[in-house]
């Protein structure tokens, strides 16, 4: 009798023969889970679906083709800090010893992932590079107050639908288009080569005043994003709209509305605080009072004032901004031990001013009574102050009219 051996695939078969006799089949299976194969592309796109094989092989290689009647599932770990799904894998999964499957993983990093056979531990681990997706919203950081024309720092960030930074964002992208609900911002349109790992730092400038979020949107993909609301606050005034009655007769007091804008056409609200007061030059041969209006005057950038003017004939009025007080240095007077220090004179005239513009300010608030103080401490300290006489002459008709 003759023997001879022969493998088809996981079945050794043994033939014994001797001339027409038949031969006889065993039929031998896998062993134990000796080792499982894990595999993946190198890399795969954060959120996307990618291809994963699993194989469960015996110690001597062999798929162990029967896997789900074994009834043991498999385990999927990473190191990164994102999250795998699936994350275990059902014996019915696999067909002849092979589960092929779509695997997600949502955050942008290198990352190992480890298949663990629950019951023997056999691992098998891949590393693979996680690539952020295509730009999806866009975060933006800016100042909650600026002014308007003047420069600030406008910070865009770049990140995929699953919170990763897009880090490419300067290859794969055209760039950004930038807006604000009201008048205009520059530059509007960031180009893509600003930004440096998915992040653009860059200096806009808004030319009116208001308060609202700076929009961001990509040029083609059309992802999007806004800032937290922002102020925009007037600049320094530049020019005064003056509005004036028809008649006015000549020493009677008559009301005039100024308005203080910048260089964009933007009311300055906040004169009061920010302004330096202003001075009124008649275009004319008579003396306007009062010719110097305080900044405090103003009420959300515009003033309503009482002057007078001493000619009867056709009257133009300019106003300009006080000019910048710039300080006087002056050395420092050393005063000898034990000596007071001395008390500089005050000159009457230059008081009897000052109590006579207080009153023009008074006056202009509707303090009548205020106003008549200043003028007496003005006429007693100057009794030559004509203007401060008349106008407490006037100051007091009006006194009797309100009080009837």
């Amino acid at each position: 009798m003759h023997f001879k051996f022969f493998v088809i695939g996981a079945v050794v078969c043994i033939m014994t023969y001797n001339y027409n006799e038949a031969f006889t089949a065993v039929n031998i299976q896998a062993g134990e889970p000796g080792k499982i194969v894990l595999t993946i592309e190198a890399q795969v796109q954060a959120g996307e679906p990618f291809l994963a094989k699993i194989e469960v092989r015996d110690v001597h290689d062999n798929l162990i083709v029967n896997y789900p009647q074994m009834g043991r599932a498999i385990k999927l770990t990473t190191t990164g800090k994102g999250k795998l799904s699936p994350d275990v894998i059902a014996p019915s999964e696999f067909i002849g010893g092979v589960a092929k499957l779509s695997l997600t993983y949502n955050k942008s990093e290198a990352i190992t992932i480890t298949a663990t056979e629950e019951v023997s531990g056999k691992q098998s681990e891949l590393k693979v590079v996680v690539r952020h997706g295509k730009v999806n919203y866009f975060l933006v950081e800016a100042p909650s107050t600026v002014i308007a024309g003047q420069n600030f720092h406008l910070r865009i960030e770049s990140y995929d639908a699953y919170g990763n930074l897009v880090t490419n964002y300067n290859s794969q992208n055209k760039g950004v288009e930038i807006a604000i609900r009201t008048g205009k911002i520059s530059p509007n349109i960031i180009p893509s080569s600003i930004f440096t790992n998915g992040i653009a730092s860059v200096e806009v400038m808004c030319d009116k005043i208001q308060s609202s979020a700076i929009s961001v949107m990509d040029i083609i993909e059309r992802a999007y994003g806004k800032s937290a609301t922002v102020k925009v606050e007037p600049s320094e005034a530049k020019r005064f709209l003056v509005s004036v009655p028809v008649n006015a007769v000549a020493g009677e007091i008559f009301t005039v509305r100024i308005e203080a804008y910048d260089a964009f056409d933007n009311l300055v609200a906040n004169y009061d605080k920010v302004g330096r007061g202003i001075l009124i030059t008649p275009q004319g041969q008579g003396r306007i009072r009062p010719n110097e209006i305080p900044a405090s005057v103003f009420v959300n950038g515009i003033a309503t004032v009482s002057l007078t003017y001493d000619r009867a004939e056709p009257l133009g009025l300019l106003i300009t901004e006080k000019p910048r007080q710039l300080p006087i240095a002056r050395p420092e007077e050393v005063t000898p031990a034990g000596e007071k220090p001395k008390e500089e004179a005050v000159d009457p005239k230059v008081e009897a001013k000052a109590c006579y513009e207080r009153a023009v300010e008074a006056i202009n608030l509707n303090k009548y009574e205020e106003a008549k103080k200043e003028l007496e401490k003005c006429i007693a300290l100057d009794p030559g102050h004509t203007e401060a006489k008349k106008l407490l002459d006037r100051l007091n008709i009006i006194i009797k009219l309100e009080t009837k």
